[in-house]
């Protein structure tokens, strides 16, 4: 997964652009969005009373595909949660 640098996306607040307070809403509402994602990811799906028909080496791959998107969406996460807290140093 790229790596992004949050204080290279972080917008700047000033006064001809948005309100810091815009600003920190639409960020916190990406991560809540996130984390709702986060939450929701199918879970019975990745079962294994719902994957053991597959040979062996596929369910395993499918455990490890749930646990790398679990991983990217919380890397996601941590960058979202990185611009707001770059919005939040801003005057």
């Amino acid at each position: 997964m790229k790596t992004y640098s949050p204080k290279i996306i972080a917008p700047v607040v000033h006064s001809n652009g948005s309100s810091k307070r815009s600003l920190q809403d639409e960020w916190l509402d990406a991560v809540d969005a996130i984390d709702n994602l986060i939450d929701n990811l199918p879970y019975d799906s990745f079962h294994g009373r719902n994957q053991y028909p597959k040979i062996e080496v596929d369910q395993q791959i499918t455990r490890e595909y749930r646990g790398q998107l679990l991983f990217e969406l919380a890397e996601i996460k941590r960058v979202f949660n990185g611009v707001l807290g770059e919005i939040n140093k801003q005057g």
